[in-house]
């Protein structure tokens, strides 16, 4: 099923900022997780490095925390290898019983993981075998930013100087994603998400 393993497939859900990546990736947990499904979910956010590491962008004096070097790639590395052997074991360690809830394998395993800048890692993408992008206008995607409270909070001129333009520079060097719109309810873009993946692991 999985390039890493016939049992564990990989999920990736990338995208803008504020366009609901950690709300579906906890939404599919929730939900694969009841399905007799082992889920582990990793969060890149999680990784970031402390504020007095992140470069500054040398244009605008701005730290510039929508770049790979402001994270702990090292340790998001580790703990993602570290989950595809957890899950690895679990699938194999597992005992032969019946099917599970809707059809779903008990031996089936699925580990997601969400951030901005799954796809810029090679180490990393080369093993996602399910690729979503979620998107957002510029206008919808400076709405939400200004709504949503950081700490540390956004500097004046963040989003324009920063944010939106290391955004579309990344949309650029990504290819064969599945690109959603974030326009769309929550609920519309996890019932794609959930049916799109219950076909990569039922039964057939």
């Amino acid at each position: 099923m999985g390039k890493f393993h016939k049992s564990i497939l990989v999920v990736g859900i990338s995208g803008v900022s504020n366009g609901g990546k950690t709300t579906l990736a906890n939404h599919l947990k929730e939900y694969f997780g009841s399905k007799q499904v082992y889920v582990k979910v990793l969060h890149q956010d999680d990784y970031y490095k402390e504020e007095v590491d992140i470069p500054v962008n040398k244009a605008t004096g701005i730290l510039n925390w929508d770049v790979l070097e402001a994270f702990d790639c090292k340790s998001f590395v580790e703990n993602f290898d570290s989950a595809l052997s957890d899950l690895k074991a679990l699938a194999e360690d597992s005992k032969d019983i019946e099917n599970g809830v809707s059809g779903f394998q008990p031996k089936t395993s699925v580990l997601i993981i969400e951030g901005i800048l799954l796809y810029n890692q090679d180490v990393v993408n080369k093993w996602i075998d399910k690729k979503y992008f979620l998107t957002l206008p510029y206008e919808e995607a400076k709405t939400r930013r200004k709504l949503r409270v950081y700490e540390p909070p956004d500097v004046p001129g963040m989003f324009d100087l920063s944010v939106w333009p290391m955004y579309l520079k990344h949309v650029d060097e990504i290819r064969d994603v599945h690109k959603i719109s974030g326009l769309q309810s929550k609920d519309a873009v996890f019932a794609f998400v959930k049916q799109d993946l219950k076909h990569a692991i039922t039964k057939t």
